[in-house]
């Protein structure tokens, strides 16, 4: 629970004259092919409610207008540890009361015990599915003792949310749920200024104006469902559709081979990793987002998906099945179920224009409720 005492006292004091809380903000990694990035532009939009001070572990340091940055300088792990402590330590002691630690279980634990010394509050955020993935003792121990320290565990949706508290024992009214955000109006007119140019982006990636075009953006892991894409693309292989996969990873090498091996390299586009700022531009020439995954918590790019409008197909795996509303969740497909998968990217594929048109309003009524005005208010929230 959170840590109360003198000190922390007066610094909420001085924060309410202040009328903006104080927030240390941590992102372990701001790497481009992480979707941490997208944490460096929700720090931007908060900048007006808080005074954030931004700690990330690593990465070279983004510019954030208005915003107090450090970026840990040491990699070595001795040093970036006591490096981490002794800037945490400034951040409470320069009067940041609470901390809000994004997936990095070092500074969790680090916040927390600062905050047990000198009072304050740490709100940890994570939606993924660690149970499902082999761990070794220390690890599983290492992690209970973090879910403890904290005082809040964030994520993403009430489902998951019942589910770390199952699998941590961690009391319900420690787990506080927020969704993930985007900016709708902001994505949709990117997406919507090419789409005045689908022609002649698809002319230059060879592909023909009369082919479908099927989307997959996410690492190329076995986590995010890779290994499935060859059959997808051979099942497929019938109909005029031409599959655009973007992102890099470990599995590359092996599905271009197995593609190869299926005969079905040229229904292909591979365009490997690339910025969330060149994403609109394919998400403007496709007509079905898939994500195939084996695990996901609450998939930010589903939210692209939605607001560009592109028809989805996504396997129902952590938060997927409640961030789509109900009448969206006949999409959702049972994790691993390959023949309805397909079956309903097939369906998509042949679907009239005028329900095409109608799927799309549904997509765009339900992202609204994740538009970063109305996350903003619930972030704020946590911290009133």
């Amino acid at each position: 629970m959170p840590r109360y005492g003198i000190l922390y006292g007066l610094t909420c004091f001085a924060n309410l004259l202040r009328m903006k809380p104080k927030l240390c903000y941590v992102l372990p990694d701001v790497g481009a092919d992480t979707h941490f990035s997208y944490n460096v532009d929700f720090v931007g939009y908060i900048r007006d409610q808080f005074d954030v001070f931004f700690v990330l572990e690593k990465g070279k340091a983004p510019s954030v207008q208005g915003v107090r940055i450090h970026a840990q300088r040491y990699r070595f792990f001795p040093a970036r540890y006591l490096e981490n402590v002794v800037i945490l330590i400034r951040a409470r002691l320069s009067g940041y009361t609470d901390f809000y630690v994004h997936y990095s279980f070092l500074s969790a634990l680090n916040a927390s015990m600062i905050t047990a010394l000198f009072g304050g509050r740490v709100y940890y955020w994570n939606a993924g599915l660690p149970w499902n993935y082999p761990q070794n003792f220390l690890r599983r121990a290492f992690e209970r003792v973090v879910y403890y320290a904290v005082d809040y565990v964030v994520t993403g949706t009430d489902g998951l949310a019942r589910q770390y508290a199952a699998r941590y024992h961690i009391a319900r009214n420690k787990i506080k749920v927020i969704p993930n955000w985007i900016d709708t109006k902001k994505f949709a007119s990117a997406v919507s200024r090419f789409r005045s140019e689908k022609d002649a982006i698809k002319k230059d990636m060879n592909i023909a104006l009369d082919e479908k075009i099927v989307l997959f953006v996410h690492r190329l892991s076995h986590r995010k469902g890779a290994h499935y894409l060859p059959e997808i693309v051979q099942t497929l292989s019938d109909e005029k559709i031409v599959f655009i996969i973007i992102g890099g990873g470990s599995d590359r090498k092996q599905i271009e081979s197995e593609f190869a091996a299926r005969n079905v390299s040229d229904r292909v586009r591979m365009p490997g990793w690339m910025p969330a700022s060149d994403l609109p531009k394919y998400f403007a020439i496709s007509d079905v987002f898939i994500m195939p995954s084996d695990e996901e918590g609450f998939p930010h790019v589903l939210l692209e998906s939605m607001a560009a409008p592109v028809s989805l197909v996504a396997y129902k795996v952590g938060g997927v099945e409640e961030l789509l509303s109900v009448d969206m969740r006949k999409y959702a497909i049972t994790s691993g179920d390959q023949r309805s998968f397909i079956k309903t990217v097939r369906e998509l594929i042949h679907m009239p224009a005028a329900d095409l048109e109608a799927l799309a309003r549904k997509e765009q009524a339900c992202v609204q409720q994740y538009d970063i005005a109305r996350v903003i208010h619930m972030f704020s929230d946590l911290f009133i």
